[in-house]
């Protein structure tokens, strides 16, 4: 389209030949390198450290005309996977369908430049292809995003809250807080419900080098009721004891298992779910659904493509 991608513009190109998104935007390019050099003048030795961003102050030049409210409403755009999830004969499928949609969402969160920060309380009410949507800042320092998306077949709520610390050439941001799914039968009655937790996100060659970006390590879709898991392992850093050949950075591997109690304690329980690691030895009873996919183009179970980017 003559736009370019409806999450990212024509920011970005997928890198065929290694994976993941390059910025191919010139003036973002020369905006964040004018960045860099700002915050080393300001804060030196301390920014190489993985000292977190939250709470500088940075130029306005690099600032997105969003909310960070607005900019998470963004994310809610492929609602309609969340439908089908409803409309599902059972549990399993319904977690496929949500993956498409937790997968698919990453495309439209990827923008590097900075929306400006809520004041507490700010809220912000919207419909998204009808579908009514509320956001409210709930805290400051750090910054949490509790969201509700209310719909006749499920319910959409959490926080979010991104948390970034900046190396010598790269950028990692991570997400605490989770997403809940919670669906209804045909009557109006809880049916299931899910947890998703997020993956890592990473901005490479902030300073030398073409400047790309990859989600990386793992996330997670918990159906704790039914003591069920879908994992999510992306190539770069995610792949742990999984023994796969990736040709590209951005591709991802996992599954619908059916695993113990204890490991969905273990998961929930962890402090830093993306390097979680689940032992498929003593903990994985049986293996559901195959997932495989590239995070920004497509996701399949089991050879059925449940989503493509653009179709």
């Amino acid at each position: 389209m003559e736009g370019g991608h409806p999450g990212y513009g024509l920011d970005y190109q997928h890198n065929e030949k290694k994976g993941g998104m390059t910025l191919v935007n010139k003036n973002l390019i020369s905006t964040q390198k004018s960045l860099l050099s700002y915050l080393l003048k300001k804060m030196g030795r301390n920014l190489l450290s993985g000292k977190s961003l939250t709470n500088i102050s940075f130029p306005v030049a690099l600032f997105q005309p969003l909310s960070l409210l607005e900019r998470h409403a963004q994310t809610f755009g492929h609602l309609d996977f969340l439908e089908k999830a409803a409309q599902a004969a059972d549990a399993v499928t319904a977690m496929k369908y949500v993956s498409a949609y937790v997968i698919a969402s990453q495309t439209l969160n990827i923008q590097q430049q900075k929306p400006f920060n809520p004041i507490l309380g700010e809220t912000l009410q919207c419909h998204l292809n009808g579908n009514p949507v509320y956001l409210e800042q709930i805290s400051h320092h750090p910054p949490v995003t509790a969201f509700y998306v209310p719909s006749s077949g499920y319910t959409m709520h959490g926080t979010f809250s991104p948390n970034a610390s900046l190396s010598a050439n790269s950028c990692t941001c991570n997400f605490t807080g989770s997403t809940f799914f919670e669906f209804k039968d045909s009557s109006g009655q809880p049916s299931y419900s899910f947890e998703y937790k997020h993956p890592n996100f990473i901005i490479h060659n902030t300073a030398i080098g073409k400047n790309y970006l990859n989600f990386s390590h793992k996330s997670f879709l918990v159906d704790e009721q039914n003591d069920r898991m879908v994992t999510i392992c992306y190539a770069e850093k995610g792949l742990g004891g999984l023994k796969q050949k990736s040709k590209t950075i951005d591709e991802i591997y996992g599954g619908i298992y059916q695993v113990t109690p204890e490991a969905i304690t273990r998961l929930l329980a962890a402090k830093k779910h993306p390097t979680f690691e689940l032992n498929h030895k003593t903990e994985v009873l049986l293996e559901i659904s195959q997932l495989r996919g590239v995070w920004s183009q497509r996701l399949t179970f089991d050879e059925e493509t449940f989503w493509e980017d653009g179709k």
